[in-house]
């Protein structure tokens, strides 16, 4: 029985437990899809804050095109992602439905997280825009907050869990104010639960 899990979070420190061991970062590679036409910069800000997120874990983050050359290539770990609606800030295009709901969200089947995704731009465009023209992100503010997004999700993929925390990028729901902070990270506890579930 397949089901839908929506959330949003991320990894960090390859450690062990008892912090004695380091073990060398594995690869996850990331095989995305836009359903329409994006900004490069809003994607590689993304990358580069999902990088920035992730530092020090025991993951190192590859991106590929499902149109491009590497498409059809062999990855030890995937992710594939998704990107529905307009993923472009400047778009005057209106959100299709309610102004709640996933901003992205995994594919789960007989309770376990499979390696398929989606981010929903439309929603993300939504929360982030104050309702005023000068209120719309730029490339670089709204590639951020698709990173913060993808962040939790890579939690849940990860863990294999659909469980949240109380705080931080592994909580269930977020704001404009959550997604636009440069402050907000993972918790320990959400830090240790991604070390140990990649080591495995």
């Amino acid at each position: 029985m397949r089901a839908w899990y929506c959330a949003a979070s991320l990894l960090v420190s390859f450690a062990c437990a008892n912090g004695a061991e380091i073990h060398p970062p594995q690869t996850l590679a990331i095989l995305f899809q836009f359903e329409q036409p994006y900004p490069s910069r809003a994607l590689a800000e993304a990358q580069r804050e999902l990088n920035v997120l992730t530092k020090g874990a025991a993951v190192r983050l590859e991106w590929y095109d499902r149109g491009g050359p590497h498409a059809a290539s062999s990855f030890p770990n995937i992710l594939v992602l998704d990107f529905r609606g307009s993923c472009d800030p400047r778009s005057e295009n209106k959100l299709a439905g309610p102004a709640t709901g996933w901003l992205a969200r995994m594919h789960v089947s007989d309770g376990v997280v499979l390696p398929f995704g989606e981010v929903n731009c439309d929603l993300v465009r939504a929360v982030m825009n104050d309702g005023t023209k000068k209120g719309k992100p730029n490339d670089a503010v709204f590639g951020r907050a698709l990173a913060r997004v993808l962040a939790h999700e890579l939690f849940h993929f990860i863990t294999n869990s659909t469980d949240h925390l109380d705080a931080g990028l592994a909580k269930p729901s977020f704001s404009r104010k959550d997604l636009a902070l440069d402050g907000l990270r993972l918790d320990r506890r959400a830090l240790d639960r991604l070390s140990s579930a990649f080591l495995q």
